[in-house]
Formats: structure tokens, sequence, C-alpha cells
């Protein structure tokens, strides 16, 4: 699902595809209220037109053989966003809805019509057998809100949230460590003497109730005074009353991002490092594509089995770190569950063949 989509998605992936070794994409552009005209003027379809990019290519790369159905929005306001998710539910596009977009809950009323909309949608697809993913948020726990708000839709409990991580590899590319995504932690950056405002998402909703997978969890409030580490202050542990995101994580941040090959705009064509939460939500509706293909079972909510298999293989257990911006408030990653990171990154080998033998 994506506002405004790109005029050069199928021209992007043939080149990411040939540059990378995979095989051709089984892709379909679906725009039901008519495919948008690409305005390159405008610093807003530009910037959906990467994103489109950026989910498509990762999709197809780790799930090479799925056939991916990219829906288009003719804008990325709710009541277009509901029509094209409607679309999809009445026409069966696909049993895995992959949404790297979202609003934080501050900005929401509960009686919103377009917020009330959305949720009977969902409903209605997760009884039929589809699996939501949404990306947690780019900005911290506070998302730009005076307290931790959450992004919708990975707020809502019927949504698998993916939250953000820095990634640490060998010199050989081998996996090494994890921590919660958060560029004013980031010690390289640090180190270069930069700092960017962007963080993982991550927090209570205020509008959920808690959903029975996530009965009995901790959460460690993590808050800053000002803008040095020193006036930071750690929380007593509680268990919210409330959903909370994120569910889950991935490699998020731009230092150890991923390459995503652009042309939308022909003159600033080429490969981009790209970071954010946006690129974990594709890449884990590609892994459970291929879960779903080895147990021949499309489960709709997907978020109790994960629940299931936490503390075990099928996640790296993210310890350290918090999605905190300073000043402001935030939460730590803890052994266990946290709102930064969630159950954790996938295992992807373990977590595929785990996740299958439950759905069976």
């Amino acid at each position: 699902m994506k506002p405004y989509g790109s005029p050069t998605i199928r021209h992007d992936v043939a080149v990411f595809d040939k540059i990378f070794g995979l095989p051709p994409i089984n892709l379909s552009v679906i725009c039901p209220q008519g495919c948008p005209t690409f305005n390159p003027k405008s610093s807003n379809e530009v910037g959906w037109s990467f994103e489109t990019t950026l989910d498509v290519e990762y999709s197809h790369a780790m799930a090479p053989g799925a056939k991916i159905d990219l829906v288009i929005a003719s804008t990325n306001f709710g009541d277009a966003i509901n029509n094209a998710e409607q679309f999809a539910l009445d026409n069966h596009l696909g049993v895995i809805w992959s949404m790297s977009f979202g609003a934080p809950e501050c900005g929401f009323r509960g009686d919103n019509s377009q917020f009330l909309q959305s949720q009977r949608i969902f409903s209605e697809a997760v009884s039929q057998g589809v699996t939501l993913v949404a990306s947690a948020g780019d900005s911290g726990a506070q998302e730009g809100c005076p307290f931790p708000s959450p992004l919708y839709p990975s707020s809502n409990p019927l949504v698998l949230a993916v939250g953000g991580t820095h990634l640490n590899v060998g010199p050989n590319g081998q996996y090494v460590s994890e921590t919660a995504w958060n560029d004013e932690e980031d010690q390289f950056l640090l180190e270069q003497g930069v700092s960017f405002p962007y963080a993982t998402g991550g927090a209570p909703s205020i509008f959920f109730a808690s959903p029975s997978y996530q009965e009995g969890l901790s959460i460690t409030p993590f808050d800053c005074a000002q803008s040095s580490i020193t006036s930071c202050t750690v929380g007593a542990p509680f268990t919210p009353t409330t959903r909370v995101t994120s569910d889950v994580s991935y490699d998020a941040d731009l230092d150890g991002g991923v390459f995503v090959y652009w042309s939308a705009i022909p003159t600033q064509a080429g490969f981009y490092i790209v970071g954010g939460t946006s690129a974990g939500a594709p890449q884990w509706s590609a892994a459970l594509a291929i879960a779903y293909q080895y147990s021949h079972i499309a489960p709709g909510l997907i978020n109790p089995y994960l629940y299931q298999l936490m503390g075990t293989p099928a996640f790296h257990d993210v310890t350290q770190g918090s999605n905190t911006l300073r000043p402001g408030q935030g939460f730590l990653s803890t052994p266990g569950y946290d709102p930064p990171t969630g159950l954790g990154s996938p295992n992807v080998g373990y977590l595929v063949v785990e996740l299958a033998h439950l759905l069976t």
C-alpha cells in the first residue's frame, strides 16, 4: 500500500534485480482511483516515490518468488488510503499488507471517521486471513508529540508494528549484535560530530486496550530533561494497560542502511543508502510470506504466534539503547520485550521454520 506510487518503479526494480542477481519481479501495479500523474516538483510526491521503490525492491529481495501487488492510493490522506485498502480487501489482493506509513495518535480524535473506517477495514481483512504489517515510526517515542505516542496504523492491535535497530556486523558481514536505532546514540555518528533527530518509534497507545498477546509485559521509561545524556533518568518499570508498539524490529539505521535504486527524477538517478522503519515493514512482510508458503496457512493476525516465540532463537533480543530523542521521553531496550525493538529482530531461517510449525 503506497500513496502516489512511482512512475519508474518497473525500470528501477529491473536495474536493482540485475545488480543484485535477483530473478524478474512478479509485480502488478494497481491504482483503484486512477494512477496519479507524478509531479517532480512536489517534495511530497518525490518522497513517496522513493518510499514506494524501497518497499517494492526489498520485499522482492527478501522473497524473490512472491507475487507483489502494489496498490496505489491517489494521495496520502486518510480517505484515499482507506479507499485503496478497501479495494485490496474487496478484490483479495494478497494475504499480507505492508504499510510503511503512519501518523502519530496524538493527532487523532477517537471518533474521527477515517480512523474508524480504517479499523473496520482492518477487522474485516484479518477475518479473511490477511496479515497487516506497518512501520512503527522514525521520530522516537514521541513522534513529534508532547508525550510518547505511537504511529497509527501500527498501534492497532491487529497490526504487526515493526520498530528499528542499528545492526553491527563483522568484517565478513556476519551478524554481531544490535542496539535500538537512535541516531543520537550512534557512536559512529557521534565520532563524526554528526547528529540526526531520528530514532525508532514505539510507545503505549492512547486509544487501544492492551491485547491478550501483550498481557503482563513490562516496559521501562527513559526520560531526558535536556539534550545531554547526563540529564536522563531511568524510570520504574511498569505494565501498561494499553497496546504498545513495537512488536518486532529490523535494521533501520541509515548507518548500515540498504541500497535502493531510484530514477523517478532522471537527473538524480542512482543508488541511495536508505534507512528507517519503512525498510523493516516490507522485509518482515516478505519473511512472513515465506513462512506462510512453508506452512500453507495464512492466519490473519500473526502477533499472538510471534509472542509465543519470545526468548527463543527466532529472535535476536535487543537489550541496549533507547528511543528517547533528547530532550524528551522514551523507553529503554531491555531483555525480553521493549517498545523500541519489540520482541527483537528476526533470525529469519529459524523464525520461518518455527512459525510454520506453530501455524500447523
